[in-house]
């Protein structure tokens, strides 16, 4: 759950720029039609839903991640990277005093403060879901007397202002007693909220609100979007009236409206929002030009390509720090134009200082990507080995252990290992997640003089070992199997 929480934590913050760039677009198209906010409240929600974004180099968002998962798990020096290099040197000179871990500690404090933040986060949607519920079940009970007037359209003596109800089969509740003229004006409001669908969206804004709700800029959103399709239907429903027929329509508005405690409580009521806002909208009502039209469908567009994708990354591989054991000296790339892998049998060495290898790329026979913690304090000289299509070797030097480690894994095949006993007693078994969700289990074993560590784990037709040599006075030997857990959160 904390991940996931790290992943909409991420989202809320790429579509929190989208969202003050909505708000000033808002403000530049006050003269435009009143449905294109919505369109660009529809792309607010795009960002909100979707994991996944295309990448573009006209991008506005600063950056895509802005809190790295591996950061929470695994790194030393915890810190975010917001894309705005101000906020960065602000931040995370205190993030890092807080939340380093000492050395050994098997788990990050960050990653315990995410895990508690994850569970508020749910907390907190549970309530907003279950205050949904409650409201709903409200109104409902305050409708049961209605009586049918026409098509989904119903009379009830216990509302007092009109509203719709209801997603699969919504219905127009109206308040007893009101005049055939306001009647008129009302249902040709509530006709265009069907129209539009807006009887589904605004539920599923408050869904995506419940889900978002630690975020201020997703309420102002769900606020602003709101105002925004009372907007619209006011527009719709006026566009063809006399002004005294308009007039007639602000009446109404104004007998219809509704105190401010209640509007949660009604969705897609007539008489909800800024009701002397739309009064000023509906008398000043003027067709756009063509123009102004053009001109601010443009203007959508330009944001949703600069605000619907993220930044280009950059491919750190192609500027890594390589060098060859058989003395080739460096390149800029780490193949030739002519050779997209490395020979079987080939050491490469990666510098993590300056750059995180891809051993996928490098290695892609082998069906796997192997990420180590991508942290130059953590983890350095790594050097990566595949000797023939089901064998690849890792070695690195663990800094916080001061221990050299080497990573095998075999494919339809069992690792070759040094003839060491083990310590029973010392055994220990460590739970990691793959990305795909499945659990795997790392069997953790050490020498009885403490010196040999051996971590084993099996995934699909796969068998892997660490092997590391520590220093004989360390007690807490975390850092070797959490690396692992790095290793086993990216295998998919």
């Amino acid at each position: 759950m904390a991940m996931i929480f790290i992943k909409l934590f991420n989202m809320s913050i790429t579509a929190g720029w989208l969202i003050l760039a909505v708000i000033a677009l808002r403000f530049l198209l006050r003269k435009a039609p009143k449905w294109l906010p919505c369109i660009l409240w529809a792309f607010v929600a795009v960002r909100l839903i979707c994991p996944l974004s295309l990448e573009s180099a006209f991008s506005l968002i600063p950056s895509s991640e802005t809190l790295s998962p591996d950061v929470v798990r695994y790194s030393s020096e915890p810190a975010i990277d917001s894309g705005i290099p101000a906020i960065d040197d602000m931040l995370n000179p205190t993030i890092s005093g807080t939340f380093a871990p000492a050395p050994g500690v098997s788990v990050n404090p960050l990653d315990i403060w995410v895990f508690a933040a994850s569970i508020l986060w749910m907390t907190g949607l549970i309530v907003m879901l279950g205050a949904a519920l409650v409201s709903y079940l409200r109104i409902y009970h305050r409708i049961h007397e209605a009586i049918p007037l026409q098509d989904h359209v119903w009379i009830c003596d216990a509302v007092s202002s009109p509203f719709i109800l209801g997603i699969i089969k919504p219905r127009i509740y109206l308040p007893s007693g009101m005049d055939e003229k306001q009647m008129q004006f009302v249902l040709a409001h509530e006709q265009a909220h069907l129209k539009r669908g807006d009887h589904f969206w605004k539920p599923f804004g408050y869904v995506l609100l419940a889900v978002y709700w630690f975020h201020p800029l997703v309420w102002a959103a769900y606020t602003l979007f709101g105002r925004d399709i009372e907007f619209a239907c006011d527009e719709k429903a006026v566009k063809d009236l006399s002004f005294d027929d308009r007039k007639s329509y602000c009446h109404a508005l104004l007998s219809c409206s509704m105190p401010s405690r209640m509007r949660v409580s009604y969705p897609l009521a007539f008489g909800e929002g800024r009701v002397h806002e739309r009064i000023k909208l509906v008398l000043h009502y003027k067709r756009p030009a063509f123009w102004a039209v053009t001109a601010a469908i443009a203007v959508c567009a330009t944001a949703a390509v600069c605000f619907l994708t993220d930044p280009k990354a950059d491919i750190p591989v192609e500027n890594a720090d390589v060098s060859y054991s058989d003395g080739i000296e460096a390149q800029d790339s780490l193949y030739d134009e002519e050779e997209t892998e490395p020979a079987f049998g080939e050491l490469i060495s990666i510098n993590l200082a300056e750059s995180s290898p891809d051993p996928q790329a490098m290695f892609s026979t082998f069906g796997l990507s192997i990420h180590l913690p991508a942290n130059s304090n953590w983890i350095q000289n790594t050097a990566y080995m595949q000797p023939d299509e089901n064998h690849m070797e890792i070695d690195y030097h663990d800094t916080i252990l001061d221990a050299d480690c080497t990573l095998l894994a075999v494919r339809d095949g069992i690792p070759a290992l040094p003839d060491i006993v083990y310590d029973e007693i010392l055994e220990e078994t460590w739970q990691g997640t793959t990305s795909a969700g499945q659990i795997v289990y790392i069997k953790v074993q050490r020498s009885a003089d403490g010196t040999h560590l051996l971590a084993t784990w099996d995934y699909e037709e796969y068998q892997f070992a660490l092997l590391a040599d520590v220093p004989a006075e360390t007690d807490d030997i975390g850092a070797i199997p959490k690396a692992m857990l790095n290793v086993i959160s990216n295998l998919e």
